[in-house]
């Protein structure tokens, strides 16, 4: 009988290494030459590329995919780091927008509340001016009248 176990598998994003004399990237395998049970990598080059030994680093060093991609790989950063930042500033401009959304409506509400109470006292004054007229038994008009009950 043969044990089966749940072994969890760690993935890791390849990335080249950067030569500060030559100012270029290039490629250098994580993985040792033999080396057993190492961490699985997967290069961005290319959906689908699940590297583990030193092997398979060095024959996927060689695709056109992977060579283009270390071609460019300094533009691909750079666009990254771009799109990072431009994220990081529409969160704050996110944030700020919904600060001031929160403190509008917290005046819309304000002035709602005020047209009511104005609208209530409108009311009550149209139902002192209807009593007025009964008791007295004229008719008051009102020139433009803000509204007609």
């Amino acid at each position: 009988m043969s044990s089966r176990a749940i072994v969890p598998i760690t993935c890791e994003k390849y990335t080249p290494t950067f030569d500060i004399i030559l100012d270029e990237y290039y490629d250098q395998s994580p993985v040792k030459s033999r080396e057993r049970n190492s961490i699985i990598y997967t290069c961005p080059c290319k959906s689908g590329s699940n590297l583990r030994t030193h092997t398979d680093f060095i024959k996927h060093f060689d695709t056109d995919h992977h060579k283009s991609y270390l071609k460019n790989y300094s533009n691909i950063v750079e666009n990254e780091e771009n799109e990072k930042n431009e994220k990081k500033e529409l969160k704050i401009q996110n944030e700020t927008l919904n600060r001031l959304l929160v403190i509008k409506n917290k005046i819309i509400e304000e002035k709602d509340e005020k047209i009511k109470n104005k609208d209530k006292k409108i009311k009550e004054l149209y139902k002192i001016i209807d009593h007025i007229e009964n008791i007295m038994g004229i008719e008051i008009k009102i020139r433009n009248p803000p509204y007609s009950e």
